[in-house]
């Protein structure tokens, strides 16, 4: 029969396992971002699955460590890219609070394009979608003048109604699991 301490020291190796199988597929940041917070990987990636059904070609890609945003894709009407920061949640988390986001202007131009706020339940599978503006969350704060970054916003779910910076009214997660589905083929 296995102690308490033998039984915790399991679970440290098996996400031990777990959490070096993630790293060798972020090597490259090709599959999946580079990055050390797990539930932001798998956000990420759901992020680039739907980024990809928009651009139809698949060639959606990570942002590199350090940009202001985390996912990129072309626009081939205005042959410009398109800049997607993405915040995710689990059910994990009993604050829902999100990370906090980069709203800085650097040389007068939006950090990103759109932010993609993903609601994840327990097996990190999406429960919730919304995508908002940069123009939209920006004016939807209250300190305009001094504004680089927005701290201690929540996601919707749980106990929480979510942040009112945020639009939470269009629940797109059915087409996140099809732009899933899809790519897992």
């Amino acid at each position: 029969m296995f102690s308490v301490k033998d039984r915790i020291l399991e679970i440290i190796k098996d996400y031990a396992k777990l959490y070096s199988s993630f790293e060798e597929l972020q090597k490259d940041n090709r599959i999946l971002p580079k990055g050390d917070q797990k539930t932001g990987v798998i956000g990420e990636y759901y992020g680039k699955c739907y980024a990809d059904t928009l651009d139809k070609l698949n060639n959606a890609v990570y942002a590199e460590p350090g940009e202001t945003f985390d996912l990129k894709y072309f626009n081939k009407k205005t042959d410009s890219p398109i800049r997607i920061q993405v915040k995710s949640v689990s059910a994990y988390s009993k604050t829902r609070t999100i990370a906090p986001l980069n709203m800085k202007r650097i040389n007068g131009k939006k950090p990103f394009d759109y932010l993609y706020l993903i609601a994840l339940d327990k097996g990190f599978e999406p429960i919730g979608f919304y995508i908002n503006s940069y123009d939209e969350v920006f004016m939807n704060t209250k300190d305009k003048k001094s504004l680089d970054k927005v701290f201690g916003t929540k996601m919707k779910g749980g106990n929480s109604k979510g942040s009112g910076i945020y639009n939470f009214k269009n629940n797109l997660c059915g087409e996140l699991r099809v732009a899933i589905a899809c790519t897992k083929q």
